[in-house]
């Protein structure tokens, strides 16, 4: 029950700079106790009232923030700017699936970034990926579990470090199982 004065708040916190809020399509939630168009409109308010002192930015996925601006027509007519940017490239989601890896002490293999690039660019060809930075993150979250339950499967005292920071075709291939017959793995 405190939506519109707790949005107010947050409003004041940013005057002077910048409000940047992610994932904001995310605000129109739903539900029996959504709350959120409550928000909604009391940013359009605030944002009326504030103009010349604060900067609005929201951030999301396109056709969800289609949504949201269509669930108050003042929101529409207040952001002027729109900036898509695209997604990025299978070079770049395995340069960053490799980079993401090596900051966690984790390693692949050459062969295996050529593998999974080719998995990748399989799955952008069928409409089945959208090339966002956090898809390498979940990609190489799951691949560490995987290599984990991969390493129940062998002795402890044959673990060595090596072993342990590999991680291997086996740690992908579920997780990339739309190519598997393309690719003979």
């Amino acid at each position: 029950g405190q939506t519109a004065a707790l949005t107010r708040r947050k409003v004041r916190e940013a005057l002077g700079g910048v409000l940047f809020i992610d994932e904001a399509y995310s605000l129109l939630g739903g539900g029996e106790r959504d709350f959120g168009q409550e928000a909604v409109d009391t940013l359009v308010e605030e944002m009326t009232k504030h103009e010349e002192n604060l900067v609005v930015v929201l951030a999301g996925y396109p056709l969800e923030m289609n949504t949201l601006m269509m669930s108050n027509p003042g929101l529409l007519s207040r952001f002027k700017k729109y900036i898509a940017f695209p997604d990025y490239t299978v070079k770049e989601l395995v340069h960053i699936l490799e980079q993401a890896a090596c900051e966690v002490g984790y390693a692949i293999e050459k062969t295996m970034l050529e593998k999974i690039s080719q998995s990748l660019e399989k799955a952008v060809s069928d409409y089945r990926l959208n090339g966002n930075g956090r898809f390498s993150h979940n990609l190489l979250k799951e691949a560490i579990q995987n290599q984990a339950v991969r390493l129940m499967d062998i002795p402890k005292q044959e673990w060595n470090q090596e072993m342990l920071m590999q991680l291997a075709w086996a740690d992908f291939q579920p997780l990339l199982q739309w190519t598997v017959e393309e690719n003979g793995a």
